[in-house]
């Protein structure tokens, strides 16, 4: 009877281990950037759902409120309370809603929640001055805005510059230079709209100011989620919103100085 015969096995020689190696760099250069991406959509996705909620809740506002917008802040105390943010809460159910998942750097405030406990809210976006207004600037009546759906109430807020400059802390945004004019001003002559230029120029500043530049205008796939003043929120280019044809910041500047405060701001 004939034994069988035991074949040696045989194992992978080193050009064919160094294929397999080549085709799986070659697949992870491909879709890592894919899973990148994937990630990078599924932030902006969230952020755009917490901002139309936002949205939402800035009109259940107004709505309460004769038709008027909130103010940033709404006396001059150190700190000053009644921010947007805690003006907000009651028309919010998750405060989670404020926070983008792609900003690593948003602003810690703490306020007290709905039921009177103390919270802590973390924010990612910036309220433009020409729809919520600063503290020494009135309120903005519906009446006043033209074309709601074009102009913007909440953008998404810059936290530092290439420099390393902070933003300041609890700060608005505007498209206007200089930021918050005299309403009597004449647009184009006293004051003017803000270009793309003066926004990548102040990148490399050492000042928040023009104030367009406190606006994160790239966080998600070169562009960034807004909320405008009928409450809807979509993502736009900063060449879009800054569209001398089609500005986004208001074809004018709304608010009035309060008694006693001065303008420009």
């Amino acid at each position: 009877m004939n034994k069988p015969s035991h074949q040696p096995k045989r194992g992978f020689t080193l050009i064919e281990l160094l294929v397999v190696i080549a085709i799986i760099a070659i697949l992870a250069a491909i879709l890592f950037p894919v899973f990148a991406r994937a990630k990078e959509a599924a932030k902006k996705t969230s952020c755009l759902s917490n901002m139309k909620q936002l949205g939402t809740s800035l009109m259940l506002y107004k709505s309460d409120y004769d038709d008027t917008y909130m103010k940033t802040t709404y006396n001059s105390g150190t700190p000053r309370r009644g921010s947007w943010v805690y003006t907000s809460q009651p028309y919010v159910q998750n405060f989670n809603i404020y926070n983008c998942p792609a900003d690593a750097f948003p602003v810690r405030f703490n306020t007290v929640d709905n039921n009177g406990n103390p919270a802590t809210i973390f924010y990612s976006y910036i309220n433009n001055y020409n729809i919520i207004a600063a503290h020494d600037f009135t309120v903005v009546n519906d009446s006043a805005v033209e074309n709601h759906a074009q102009v913007i109430a909440l953008a998404e807020r810059r936290d530092k510059l290439q420099n390393g400059t902070q933003m300041g802390t609890h700060k608005g945004t505007s498209g206007f230079i200089p930021g918050q004019p005299c309403p009597w001003w004449t647009l184009g002559v006293e004051y003017r709209m803000a270009t793309v230029q003066d926004a990548r120029n102040a990148l490399t500043g050492t000042s928040d100011k023009p104030e367009i530049v406190r606006v994160q205008w790239d966080r998600h796939n070169g562009g960034a989620n807004y909320i405008f003043a009928d409450g809807h929120a979509k993502w736009h280019r900063l060449e879009q919103t800054l569209d001398p044809e089609n500005f986004m910041y208001g074809s004018r500047f709304y608010p009035r100085p309060e008694p006693g405060a001065s303008c420009p701001g």
